[in-house]
C-alpha cells in the first residue's frame, strides 16, 4: 500500500486515477470506496472528504473528457466557415480519443457511467452539441447514421490493442482519414 498522500488536489487525483484503475479490473459495480481507500494507503473517511460516493468518482473522471469537448465544440462553433464546422468538430473528437482513450477503455458500457452521464444534463447537452456539429445543419437520414458510426468507430478506436502500437500522430492522421472517407456526402445527402 501506498502511503498518505500531501495536498487535496493531488490527492483527489490519486484517488481518481487508482478508482479507474479498480473500475478497470471490476467495474465500477464491484469497486467499492473501501477498495479505493485501500489501495492508495488512506481511510475510507478520507476519500470521503473528496468523494461522498462511487458515482462522484465518475463525475471527476469525466470532466477533463467534457472539458476538452466543450473547447474544440466551442472552437468549431466559432469556425466562419460553416461548412467547415463538421471539419474542425471532427478533428477536436480525434484529438479527444488520442489524449483520452484509456478513459473510454475503463468506462466503455459500463451501466453506472451511462447513469451518470444520462444524470448529468451538461454531460448530455454536450454529446448532443458534438453530434449536430459533426451533422452539420439540415442532416440526412444517412448523414446522422454516419455520424453515429463515426462516433462508435472512434470510441472502439480508442480502446483497440490492434492499433495501440501505431504512433499518435499517425493514429491520428489515419483515424481522421477514415471518418473523412465515411462522411463524405453521398448522393442521398445532396
Amino acid at each position: 500500500m501506498s502511503g498518505p498522500i500531501g495536498r487535496w488536489g493531488e490527492t483527489r487525483q490519486r484517488l481518481v486515477q487508482v478508482a479507474l484503475d479498480l473500475f478497470a479490473e471490476h467495474g465500477v459495480n464491484g469497486t467499492s470506496l473501501q477498495m479505493v481507500a485501500d489501495r492508495v494507503g488512506v481511510t475510507k473517511a478520507g476519500v470521503y472528504r473528496h468523494f461522498k460516493a462511487k458515482e462522484d468518482i465518475v463525475v471527476a473522471a469525466l470532466e477533463p473528457v467534457f472539458a476538452q469537448m466543450t473547447r474544440f465544440l466551442d472552437t468549431a462553433a466559432a469556425e466562419p466557415d460553416p461548412r467547415r464546422r463538421p471539419e474542425v468538430a471532427l478533428e477536436g473528437l480525434v484529438d479527444l480519443v488520442i489524449d483520452q482513450g484509456h478513459l473510454a477503455a475503463v468506462l466503455q458500457g459500463d451501466p453506472v457511467v451511462r447513469a451518470v452521464i444520462a444524470a448529468s444534463p451538461p454531460f448530455l447537452g454536450e454529446l448532443d452539441r458534438l453530434h449536430a456539429a459533426l451533422c452539420g445543419p439540415a442532416p440526412t437520414p444517412a448523414r446522422r447514421v454516419a455520424v453515429t458510426m463515426v462516433g462508435g468507430g472512434l470510441l472502439l478506436s480508442g480502446v483497440s490493442r490492434q492499433i495501440e502500437d501505431i504512433p499518435p500522430q499517425q493514429r491520428r492522421e489515419d483515424l481522421l482519414a477514415a471518418a473523412r472517407r465515411l462522411l463524405v456526402p453521398s448522393r442521398a445527402d445532396d
